[in-house]
């Protein structure tokens, strides 16, 4: 389990591969909450894709499309997928 050292001014730094785990990036918000003595850190749900109106937007129709019906597959091999995409 990674873990950190509180700095002076209560100041963490975060462990790298939570960072790249979590895909944050400077200036992000994270929400800290306090649950059962331990502190729980979660990113701000605007700093992920999902936020983005244009993605979200994308992910809500491909939704749309597999309740409809309008999928290919599933494929026996990668060559299938392939030239599926070609046809």
């Amino acid at each position: 389990m990674p873990q950190t050292i509180i700095r002076e001014d209560a100041q963490i730094a975060l462990p790298q591969e939570v960072v790249i785990r979590l895909r944050l990036e400077t200036g992000d918000i994270l929400n800290v909450d306090v649950e059962d003595g331990k502190i729980i850190l979660s990113p701000e749900e605007e700093n992920t894709l999902e936020y983005n109106p244009e993605i979200k937007a994308s992910i809500q129709r491909g939704l749309k499309d597999a309740e409809e019906g309008r999928t290919y597959g599933p494929f026996d091999n990668a060559d299938d997928f392939l030239k599926s995409l070609k046809s």
